[in-house]
Protein backbone atom coordinates (compact mmCIF):
# COMPACT_ATOMS: atom_id res chain seq x y z
CA UNK A 1 0.00 0.00 0.00
CA UNK A 2 1.40 3.37 -0.98
CA UNK A 3 -1.43 5.74 -0.16
CA UNK A 4 -4.73 6.26 1.58
CA UNK A 5 -7.34 8.79 0.54
CA UNK A 6 -10.20 10.12 2.63
CA UNK A 7 -12.31 11.35 -0.29
CA UNK A 8 -12.67 11.13 -4.05
CA UNK A 9 -10.57 14.23 -4.73
CA UNK A 10 -7.67 12.76 -2.79
CA UNK A 11 -7.98 9.54 -4.79
CA UNK A 12 -7.43 11.52 -7.98
CA UNK A 13 -4.45 13.36 -6.51
CA UNK A 14 -2.80 10.13 -5.39
CA UNK A 15 -3.53 8.40 -8.69
CA UNK A 16 -1.94 11.31 -10.57
CA UNK A 17 1.19 11.56 -8.41
CA UNK A 18 1.97 7.94 -7.52
CA UNK A 19 2.78 5.18 -9.98
CA UNK A 20 -0.05 2.90 -8.98
CA UNK A 21 -0.89 -0.56 -10.27
CA UNK A 22 -4.20 -0.70 -8.45
CA UNK A 23 -6.76 1.61 -6.86
CA UNK A 24 -9.37 0.29 -4.45
CA UNK A 25 -12.13 2.86 -4.22
CA UNK A 26 -15.32 2.97 -2.24
CA UNK A 27 -18.49 3.63 -4.17
CA UNK A 28 -19.62 6.24 -1.63
CA UNK A 29 -17.03 8.88 -0.71
CA UNK A 30 -17.16 12.56 0.19
CA UNK A 31 -16.43 15.19 -2.47
CA UNK A 32 -16.53 12.71 -5.38
CA UNK A 33 -18.08 9.27 -5.52
CA UNK A 34 -16.16 6.18 -6.58
CA UNK A 35 -17.79 6.03 -10.01
CA UNK A 36 -16.74 9.57 -10.92
CA UNK A 37 -13.26 8.96 -9.50
CA UNK A 38 -13.00 5.75 -11.53
CA UNK A 39 -13.98 7.57 -14.75
CA UNK A 40 -11.34 10.23 -14.14
CA UNK A 41 -8.62 7.72 -13.27
CA UNK A 42 -9.36 5.43 -16.23
CA UNK A 43 -9.32 8.42 -18.62
CA UNK A 44 -5.61 8.92 -17.89
CA UNK A 45 -2.88 7.28 -19.98
CA UNK A 46 -1.44 4.14 -18.38
CA UNK A 47 -4.25 4.14 -15.85
CA UNK A 48 -4.02 1.70 -12.96
CA UNK A 49 -6.59 -1.00 -12.52
CA UNK A 50 -9.54 0.12 -10.40
CA UNK A 51 -11.68 -2.04 -8.16
CA UNK A 52 -14.86 -0.53 -6.74
CA UNK A 53 -15.85 -1.62 -3.24
CA UNK A 54 -19.32 -1.14 -1.85
CA UNK A 55 -21.58 -2.11 1.02
CA UNK A 56 -24.39 -2.75 -1.46
CA UNK A 57 -24.37 -5.58 -3.99
CA UNK A 58 -26.87 -4.70 -6.70
CA UNK A 59 -26.71 -5.54 -10.41
CA UNK A 60 -27.31 -1.87 -11.29
CA UNK A 61 -24.26 -0.83 -9.26
CA UNK A 62 -22.12 -3.49 -10.94
CA UNK A 63 -23.25 -2.17 -14.32
CA UNK A 64 -22.52 1.43 -13.33
CA UNK A 65 -19.04 0.46 -12.13
CA UNK A 66 -18.31 -1.43 -15.34
CA UNK A 67 -19.57 1.49 -17.44
CA UNK A 68 -17.30 3.83 -15.46
CA UNK A 69 -14.34 1.67 -16.47
CA UNK A 70 -13.82 -0.30 -13.26
CA UNK A 71 -11.81 -3.48 -13.62
CA UNK A 72 -13.71 -5.09 -10.79
CA UNK A 73 -16.56 -4.71 -8.33
CA UNK A 74 -16.51 -6.30 -4.89
CA UNK A 75 -19.18 -6.11 -2.20
CA UNK A 76 -17.55 -5.47 1.17
CA UNK A 77 -19.37 -8.46 2.66
CA UNK A 78 -17.49 -10.70 0.19
CA UNK A 79 -14.17 -8.84 0.28
CA UNK A 80 -12.06 -11.61 1.83
CA UNK A 81 -13.46 -14.20 -0.54
CA UNK A 82 -13.61 -12.29 -3.83
CA UNK A 83 -10.71 -9.83 -3.71
CA UNK A 84 -7.84 -12.35 -3.79
CA UNK A 85 -9.35 -14.17 -6.78
CA UNK A 86 -10.01 -10.91 -8.61
CA UNK A 87 -6.45 -9.73 -8.00
CA UNK A 88 -5.05 -13.00 -9.34
CA UNK A 89 -7.25 -12.63 -12.44
CA UNK A 90 -6.30 -8.99 -13.02
CA UNK A 91 -2.59 -9.42 -12.51
CA UNK A 92 -2.21 -12.88 -14.04
CA UNK A 93 -0.78 -14.58 -10.98
CA UNK A 94 -1.39 -18.27 -10.58
CA UNK A 95 -2.83 -19.63 -7.37
CA UNK A 96 -0.21 -20.98 -4.97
Amino acid sequence: MVGVANNGSQVLTLAATLRLDLVLTDLNMPEMNGLDATRCIKAQPNAPRVIVLTAEDAPQLRDLAQNAGADGFVPKADLLEQLPLLLRNLFGESET
